[in-house]
């Protein structure tokens, strides 16, 4: 999947702003019905540095957790609802193993006491078809049809053309995504396909360079520091959702935990 903003497609008639707020660039766009776009919101959140200065990273923080508050809002997702949380990719492809390291960082919820968690939330990583001989579709839908879940979060590595958004901008939105879809693989997951409202989180970790001058096809590169990156943003991902669903810690998660 590549960043909306990046797709050949006409953007401004949908509202689309980007400002920049206490260092941290923002972009935001609304479509009202489907067109070029499908239907819902879109947000990126972006820092460029996300390794020095404190501060920086907590107003990231602090807008990636307006964002999705405003999804939840927009999708309608009460307290105390249950969330599918999916960790998307190739675990053994240090470029496609974000949505599953970020599941490495995320507090699951659901069979803990639930006054001190405001939504129940589990999480899984479904692998790629080429690893299981499922297709990942298949899998979330009957995950989520098992849990009776009321919004699935998808996170996954996304691709741009962009050489600077890579591993600094975090894009958000209402309509759901196809698993490989950058490579037109798999089926999409969204409302429409398997019943439930799905939100996606991602960030880009591949550089899509056309027109290379020593290949035929399309180049396809990651940063040199991508392990950092990677996990850089997985845990800064984490905390925010983390802190979306409990007020509590880690530690305090732990001694609730029962039975494991």
């Amino acid at each position: 999947m590549i960043m909306f903003d990046e797709c050949n497609f006409d953007y401004s008639s949908h509202g689309f702003k980007e400002y920049e707020q206490d260092g941290i660039c923002l972009a935001e766009m609304n479509v009202d019905k489907d067109c070029n776009f499908k239907k819902g919101i879109y947000r990126i959140v972006s820092c460029d540095n996300l390794f020095i200065c404190n501060q920086n990273i907590k107003k990231l923080k602090q807008c990636i957790s307006k964002y999705l508050q405003e999804l939840f809002d927009y999708l309608k997702i009460k307290k105390n609802a249950t969330i599918l949380l999916c960790g998307l990719g190739n675990e053994n492809i240090l470029a496609d193993s974000f949505g599953v390291r970020v599941c490495d960082n995320v507090i699951s919820t659901r069979l803990l006491t639930q006054k001190y968690c405001k939504y129940k939330l589990c999480s899984f990583c479904p692998s790629v078809s080429a690893n299981t001989g499922i297709l990942t579709f298949d899998i979330i839908k009957g995950v989520a049809q098992q849990v009776k879940t009321d919004v699935v979060i998808l996170i996954d590595s996304l691709l741009t053309n962009n050489a600077k958004r890579l591993g600094h901008s975090f894009q958000l939105s209402s309509v759901g995504m196809a698993p490989g879809g950058a490579f037109g693989q798999e089926k999409e997951i969204c409302f429409e396909s398997i019943n439930v409202p799905c939100i996606t989180i991602g960030v880009p970790f591949m550089l899509d360079i056309k027109d290379s001058k020593q290949l035929n096809d399309n180049l396809i590169v990651t940063p040199k520091d991508i392990r950092l990156y990677i996990c850089r943003c997985a845990e800064i991902l984490g905390d925010v959702i983390n802190s979306q669903i409990t007020t509590l810690t880690k530690e305090e998660i732990k001694e609730l935990k029962f039975g494991f």
